[in-house]
């Protein structure tokens, strides 16, 4: 152990709205080269599409970004010997919490002894007693040690535990459900002994790409992932301000955070259901909106990256899986000073739907780590600057999957870069809207400027001012 010492879904409005295709998800898994594979005593896959995605945008930054924290600050005082306990049977239950992170794929190794087992957990757990808090330390902290994909911190002086994740290997959503599950293994004490290990591989993660049987697919679908592309490479998108880089700039990851009161979340709440919109639309118009008045332009298209949760429409065995269990909808929107929030929104909600609920869907993910690379590398060559877009990204209301008691949550994506995440999420009973960002590209004090210019649209356009 290094001790430190110092949303509810919208109805569909079309009777004929095109529904996910059943047979095209996989019940029961056939062979795939995403399959989990044995050698010796280690089980290793390659990324699917989307995890290999996540790893370029992962390790192309200067700091090694795209990690997730959450956090809680826990009701039971614990001890550190508790915390070891309940995260060796998180390992047990959720094994890929036990994996490294290779250059194509994820690695996991079943523990020989119980001498490596509690190796692995004194290199795992974190003990922090500097005083610092745990947003604090999560930003200041590029990622898990090593290639790990995973590691707990717990702050004995605040009663505070959060999980640092690689991205690679889960999503924010994830995220939730492995925060609850260790909070409910320490509550429960639960105690999993050496001898229990040596299955727990029947248990690793299996890719979306995989269980949507979405590995083939078609060549119309690569000519429309290549036409996505154009639209964030060739049309120029609406994009914040960013600071004057220089050699000598360093990318630092920072966060800042708007709650709305539990007032607030009532009203806005209703207003929603009034005007038949969800809050994660409402609040993406608003960031429109904000980024619109941001760019000093009358209009100009709008574009981001949504990513849509897929768990409500997988099988009862995934919905609360481990994994990189979303599709990403790459879509672009004209706005103009004239442009109305509710007529933003429904534009939104359709974007989101259609990805959410078309037939293979999943597939354009095939071609992104491709594009991608060649986007990069051509920007790289020609000069030019990708836009500074903001990507609203909700995690809904989190106690849906966070039932274990606890005092309070936070979130935070270490990001760095010209781009930005929104999180929508409501914990609590208070909607909050958390943003991510690189202080080398956006300072704080503008960034802080932005927040309330969208929560100023978002208030406006469902008339609580």
């Amino acid at each position: 152990m290094r001790t430190i010492n110092a949303s509810r879904e919208m109805p569909c409005r079309e009777a004929k709205r095109q529904r996910l295709d059943q047979s095209t998800i996989a019940t029961e898994q056939p062979d795939s080269k995403y399959q989990w594979k044995q050698f010796g005593g280690s089980w290793s896959r390659k990324f699917d599409p989307v995890e290999e995605t996540v790893h370029f945008m992962t390790v192309a930054s200067p700091l090694l970004q795209w990690v997730i924290t959450v956090g809680a600050t826990v009701q039971n005082t614990a001890l550190i010997g508790d915390v070891k306990t309940a995260w060796i049977a998180l390992r047990n239950a959720y094994p890929v919490v036990g994996a490294t992170i290779t250059d194509t794929g994820l690695q996991y190794k079943v523990p020989d002894s119980e001498e490596e087992l509690q190796k692995w957990v004194e290199e795992t757990v974190i003990c922090d007693r500097s005083g610092s808090s745990a947003q604090d330390l999560a930003l200041s902290t590029v990622a898990p040690s090593g290639s790990r994909a995973a590691e707990i911190w717990f702050l004995p002086t605040t009663n505070e535990v959060f999980l640092m994740i690689r991205h690679e290997i889960c999503d924010g959503v994830g995220s939730l459900i492995l925060l609850n599950s260790f909070l409910e293994l320490l509550n429960k004490g639960s105690v999993v002994e050496f001898a229990e290990f040596g299955r727990e591989h029947t248990r690793l993660s299996t890719p979306i790409t995989q269980i949507m049987k979405a590995e083939e697919p078609f060549t119309f679908q690569k000519k429309r992932a290549n036409r996505m592309a154009e639209k964030y490479t060739r049309k120029r998108a609406l994009s914040l301000r960013t600071e004057p880089q220089t050699a000598s700039t360093t990318s630092k990851f920072q966060r800042t955070e708007y709650v709305f009161t539990k007032e607030e979340t009532s009203n806005i709440i209703r207003a929603c259901k009034e005007n038949d919109i969800t809050i994660t639309h409402a609040a993406t118009a608003a960031a429109a909106q904000a980024i619109l008045e941001h760019s000093g332009k009358d209009s100009g298209p709008f574009a981001t990256i949504y990513h849509v949760n897929m768990r409500d429409m997988l099988p009862e065995q995934y919905k609360r899986a481990i994994g990189n269990l979303f599709t990403t909808a790459f879509e672009t929107i004209e706005i103009s000073k004239s442009s109305n929030l509710l007529d933003l929104s429904e534009k939104m909600e359709r974007i989101i739907t259609s990805w959410k609920h078309k037939k293979n869907n999943v597939s354009y993910s095939n071609f992104l780590p491709e594009i991608l690379i060649k986007t990069v590398i051509a920007a790289a060559t020609e000069g030019t600057e990708f836009p500074a877009i903001v990507a609203p990204i909700s995690l809904g209301v989190v106690e849906k999957y966070l039932t274990e008691p606890m005092i309070d949550f936070w979130f935070n994506l270490s990001t760095a870069g010209s781009g930005s995440c929104m999180y929508i999420y409501t914990a609590k009973e208070r909607l909050r809207f958390v943003y991510c960002f690189d202080s080398a590209f956006h300072k704080l004090e503008g960034m802080q400027k932005f927040v309330k210019t969208t929560v100023g649209y978002f208030n406006e356009g469902l008339e609580l001012v």
